[in-house]
């Protein structure tokens, strides 16, 4: 006996509706399948210059094998002495700032970033990890696998006795902070600051008229500032093109302990507009976190 309707409109309908289906799967397929290249566009960066490959004062390499066998690699930017930003005392152990750079760059485009000045001004150790399968980093980029690395690279340094990472800030720019926020779960701070970022990766599945479920990784940040009981900084650009500053007004929103820094002129790439408001705005941020070293 045959289940299709006798109604010819109605037999159109149901081979329409399968077709719909059909494609609709077809296109979230396509989408599953290309996320790993959106979300993390390693093919289309820049390769630095001699110049930003040279190490800079102050600058060491970090480069070593995690417990699983991944290679890490990292800058690690340390006061020099004599100068401006040196310790006061020669035995001091230094606060820490993990500085997480966006997905379009590599540590050595970060390194020179206006988002490292205020740390060094601060005298704090700088740690700027670079990303599995970026630059010569062999690996494929995902959240677990680069969040494993960060806390790695956390568990490492923290047997250096030129640092004292129980005065660290995560500071995150971009896909950056949605992993200052996985590492914050794994390894908590005195502080997180997320910069020109977003609630989740997982919403933009929406752009895409696709369910949020295909996305692997969601990197919620959404549900990390709204769990983290330590000071928080939200800082967006109110122009920014690329995420949305509803996001960072959102995460604001969610915040226990949070301050929100909105640059009324900044877009996704230009932050800061005005170094001295950015620079005094870490500088509060850091003072309330307590991580800022003993004068």
């Amino acid at each position: 006996m045959s289940i299709m309707p006798k109604n010819p409109a109605a037999r159109l309908g149901l081979r329409l509706l399968g077709l719909l289906i059909i494609g609709y799967t077809l296109w979230c397929v396509a989408v599953y399948s290309i996320q790993d290249r959106l979300i993390f566009p390693r093919d289309m960066i820049s390769p630095p210059s001699p110049e930003q490959q040279q190490l800079g004062p102050g600058e060491s390499l970090i480069e070593f094998t995690s417990p699983d066998g991944q290679p890490i690699r990292a800058i690690l930017w340390l006061p020099i002495s004599g100068s401006r930003t040196s310790p006061t005392k020669p035995a001091e152990r230094l606060p820490v700032a993990f500085l997480i750079h966006g997905n379009g760059e590599q540590i050595e485009h970060f390194k020179s970033a206006p988002q490292v000045e205020p740390y060094k001004n601060r005298r704090f150790a700088i740690v700027i990890p670079e990303f599995r399968g970026y630059g010569p980093v062999p690996g494929t980029p995902s959240q677990d696998g680069i969040t494993r690395d960060l806390v790695a690279l956390h568990d490492h340094l923290n047997a250096d006795p030129r640092l004292d990472l129980s005065r660290t800030v995560y500071h995150g720019r971009s896909l950056g902070a949605g992993f200052a926020s996985e590492l914050a779960a794994l390894r908590p701070p005195r502080g997180v600051v997320l910069e020109s970022t977003f609630t989740s990766i997982a919403s933009f599945t929406a752009r895409y008229w696709v369910p949020q479920f295909i996305c692997s990784h969601p990197l919620r940040n959404d549900r990390f500032i709204e769990s983290f009981a330590g000071p928080s900084l939200i800082i967006h650009g109110t122009n920014d093109e690329v995420i949305p500053v509803a996001h960072a007004r959102e995460l604001a929103a969610l915040a226990k302990d949070g301050s929100y820094f909105e640059d009324p002129s900044g877009a996704h790439l230009n932050i800061p507009t005005n170094f001295e408001q950015y620079d005094a705005t870490i500088g509060a941020f850091l003072d309330r976190s307590g991580v800022m070293p003993k004068k």
